[in-house]
Parts: C-alpha cells; structure tokens; sequence
C-alpha cells in the first residue's frame, strides 16, 4: 500500500493528532471530508508570523497533496470562545456541501451531513442525530483505539469498532511516521 501525505506529522504544532488522521483517511478515500480547527494561542509560545507562515506552509501542503481548504483561523482569548473549522476535501463540490451543512440552521440536518461527509458509520451517525449514542466506557478499546474515536457510538458499536479499526491499520500502512507518533503517546 502506498504512502500518502508524508510528513503530516510535521504540523502537528497547529493541528491536534486525530485531524491529522482525518486527513491521512480523507486522502486515502475514507472521508469525504475533514473538518480542522486552525486556532493561534499565545500561549503555545509561537509568535503571531510564524504562526501565519505555517499556516501558508499548511495550505501548500494541502494543495500540493490535491486537498482543498477553506481556511478559517480561530484567535480564542479565552477556552470557552466558540471555534470555526476549517473545512477540507478532495472537490470543490464536496467543499462546498460541507460549508453548506457546516452552516445549516437546522441541528439535525447539519449533524447528519456533516457526519456523512466525515466518513462515520451511518448507524453511529443516526445514533448521534437522534440522541441515541452509548457511552466508549466499558467497550473493549485499546489506547490507540481510544485515543483515535472521535465519533459516538451507537448500540452497532461492535461493526462501528470494526470500521475504526480498519482505518487505523490503513493509518499504519499510509503513514507510518503519524501512526509511530501517536502510538507513542497513547
């Protein structure tokens, strides 16, 4: 299986872990789409250039690897400031209907697209949708798998686990050098 978006990792000082393996699965057709928060904290001890300029680098990361983003940088004073995601994808179409679900005035509509657009299992999607998700607790996960689940479950959590589990051995085989980094802090 071949290699994709090597040297992913290298962003991980404006990107949390499981956004990078978002878009290792979106690359790799998992996902239709990637939602990221792009957010300058002072305190991370980057200064506001350079920040922007690993931004720029970010971008041109992304296009050189064929994925499109529509950048929204989030400047959060305080923790409990809302965040905006940047949205990204293979297509402009596909672009496009997550900034459209992304901004749907109508909760149900937007949590199903946006979940269906992320890639998640249909049956964890209409869970979350109908208030009908189950807790991770007590379900059978290891650390890497605990720590890449970012999607509720529902009662089918056994065939959903099955899918997680396929997309972290495609993050293994795809992009090692993510994979390593984040087994090594699990």
């Amino acid at each position: 299986m071949k290699r994709i978006l090597e040297g992913i990792e290298n962003f991980q000082d404006i990107l949390c872990l499981s956004e990078l393996v978002d878009l290792v699965l979106l690359k790799s057709g998992r996902k239709k789409a990637a939602l990221v928060e792009i957010s300058y904290r002072k305190e991370k001890g980057i200064a506001e250039k350079d920040f922007r300029e690993r931004i720029r680098k970010f971008e041109e990361y992304l296009k050189a690897n064929k994925l499109i983003i529509n950048p929204r940088i989030n400047y959060p004073i305080k923790d409990s400031d809302l965040t905006v995601f940047s949205e990204v994808a293979k297509t402009r179409r596909t672009l496009k209907k997550i900034e459209r679900a992304e901004r749907s005035g109508d909760a149900t509509i937007r949590k199903r697209e946006v979940g269906e657009l992320m890639g998640y299992p249909k049956s964890a999607v209409s869970a979350f949708v109908s208030g009908h998700s189950i807790e991770k607790e007590g379900i059978p996960l290891t650390k890497i798998e605990r720590k890449l689940l970012n999607f509720r479950l529902s009662k089918k959590w056994q065939r959903e686990l099955g899918w997680h589990r396929r997309n972290i051995e495609i993050l293994k085989k795809r992009a090692p050098a993510l994979y390593e980094l984040i087994a090594r802090e699990s």
